[in-house]
Formats: structure tokens, sequence, C-alpha cells
């Protein structure tokens, strides 16, 4: 065999070698992997009598189909959906998990906020620039670049001590941007039991979603004229417009994402 023979098999094996290399990964990160695609998450489904709880509050669920608008609003512990006329089954809960979805976040994520903000001012007083509610496929929560925070929406059904878990791990990122040691030292220099609050996380995550209790009919609010008046007027101020918070005619157009 001659040199040149020899010299591009040695190349070639090199190359081989290196691309083994990269993309080759280690038993735990496979490992993991598979957990994140077992930890399945709750569908989101709202119903008209069903009473949810969220951060602490409750709120029960009114749900009407009229108009040629679907709309929503919270008022005085009720999330009133008010659905297009016309909509067939799939488009009536398409239109209502949307609009139950955007009317809570623009209702609790003040609170969400200032949860967030608080715990940075106690543990890692990094500059946050905003801080969102997302419906996610597989994470609970995120940080950008730019040091936004995104959290997943079915964490306002957590435990407060469990959302707290995750932002915290979020806010750890705005110091250190990756999984290393030092970074797990942040997290549990905030929280000293994170692994504990992340098991029950994983174990339940099934669970986060809104109850399946029905108000009594004698508790039926939206049977008052004068009640029902009130609360359209505010969906209207809270959903007007075809914005990202506008509402939704019955072809679906500025449909909520």
């Amino acid at each position: 065999m001659s040199q040149e023979t020899k010299s591009y098999y040695s190349f070639s094996s090199n190359i081989h070698s290196m691309t083994l290399f990269l993309f080759w990964k280690p038993r735990r990160h496979r490992r993991r992997r598979r957990t994140r695609i077992v930890e399945v998450k709750a569908k989101l489904n709202f119903e008209d009598g069903q009473v949810l709880e969220a951060l602490g509050k409750s709120f029960n669920i009114r749900i009407r189909q009229e108009g040629i608008r679907s709309r929503a609003s919270v008022k005085d512990g009720v999330l009133s959906i008010r659905l297009a006329s016309g909509l067939d089954g799939r488009e009536k809960k398409r239109h209502t998990v949307n609009l139950a979805r955007r009317a809570l976040t623009k209702a609790l994520l003040p609170e969400v906020e200032k949860r967030v903000r608080d715990l940075n001012d106690v543990h890692f007083k990094s500059e946050i620039k905003r801080v969102r509610l997302k419906d996610t496929a597989t994470l609970w929560g995120s940080c950008s670049i730019q040091n936004n925070i995104n959290l997943d929406f079915r964490l306002l059904f957590a435990p407060p001590h469990i959302l707290d878990a995750i932002i915290v791990h979020e806010l750890a990122h705005t110091v250190r941007r990756d999984h290393s040691k030092a970074f797990w030292g942040l997290v549990t220099n905030a929280i000293p039991d994170y692994k504990q609050r992340r098991k029950w996380l994983r174990e339940n995550a099934h669970t986060l979603k809104p109850t399946k209790t029905h108000v009594p009919e004698q508790l039926n609010i939206m049977e008052s004229t004068s009640v029902k008046e009130e609360v359209v007027q505010d969906a209207t101020q809270t959903y007007g417009g075809t914005g990202p918070e506008g509402d939704m005619d019955k072809a679906g157009r500025a449909e909520l994402t």
C-alpha cells in the first residue's frame, strides 16, 4: 500500500471518529430525554359550570353561545366565555381553550410577574425584561438571552411552591446559561429541596388542569340580567379589536393563540 493510500485511509478514519464524537450522546443524556417524553402534560379543557383553582383563587366558568364573535373576560371570580353561534363541536373547544387561557393569563400574570421579580430580588438580582405565560408542549419554563422568563400556563394550577421551583430554575439561567455544577448550586442555594419539588412535578404533571367540580345550579349568577349585562360590557372592553388580545369571529379569525 502506497504512502498516499495510507494517508487517505487515515484521514477517512479520523473523519469517521470525529463524526461519532459529535453525534454520540452519553447514556445519561439519552435517559434524560426519555424521562421528558414520559412526563406528559394535561390537555386543557374548560367546561361550563367548572370551578377551577389557579394561584389559590377560585374561578367559576360560565360558557354561553351567542352572537357573531367569541370573547371572554374574568370578573368577580367568574370566567365568562361567549362563543359565536354556529360553531361546531371542534371549533367550540378550540375557541373555549384559547379564550380561557388568554383571559386567565391576563388576570393572573401580574401576580406571577410579582412572584418572579420578588424571587429574583432575593436570590439573583438580575435584570429581568419580561415575564410571559405560554402554552408549551414540552418545557415548563425557559429563559431567553435577553432575560425574558417564560413559564408554562399549566403552572397556574400547580401548588405555589412548585411554581416557585420552576421560576428559580429559570432565574438561575440569568446567571449561568448551562446546567453545570455551578448552576445547580445557585438553584439549591435558593431552594434546598428543589429535587423533591421537581420530582413532584414529574409525577403529577398530568393533574395540572381545571378541576371537574361543578357549581350548583342555584349559584348560576349568569341568570341575573344585571350581572349578565355588566360581564358582556367588560368582555367587550377586554377583548375588543383584532390584536393579540382581540376576540374571535365565527370563522375563527383573530384567534387567540
